[in-house]
């Protein structure tokens, strides 16, 4: 948090930003005060706010989608040979397999 800078300035600052937050389970808003009063909290789909006040969520806009490892995203994941002949090419929409190959999906 920046003091030298205004919520409004802030907004403005982050309008564009289309970048879904990581590593964050929930949001708590309270005043800053010996006994903060809880006024929202926030997660990934929805949020509770004290009364009078309200909450905008703003989506994440044209989001390609991903695989996830460990945590880590990935756009495509490839297989390739020490010599460079791709194997199969695995994306979160499709799976491409070089002849004679093939890619079998484990799941639960």
């Amino acid at each position: 948090m920046d003091k030298d800078r205004t919520i409004e300035e802030f907004k403005e600052m982050t309008d564009e930003i289309n970048d879904p937050m990581d590593e964050v389970a929930r949001i708590i808003i309270e005043t800053d005060e010996k006994n903060p009063k809880l006024l929202a909290v926030v997660t990934q789909d929805d949020c509770e706010t004290a009364p009078e006040l309200r909450v905008r969520m703003k989506p994440v806009y044209d989001l390609q989608p991903t695989i996830v490892i460990a945590n880590k995203k990935y756009r495509e994941i490839n297989i390739v040979k020490e010599s460079g002949e791709l194997i199969a090419s695995i994306s979160p929409e499709d799976i491409i397999e070089a002849k004679g190959y093939r890619v079998e999906m484990v799941d639960d």
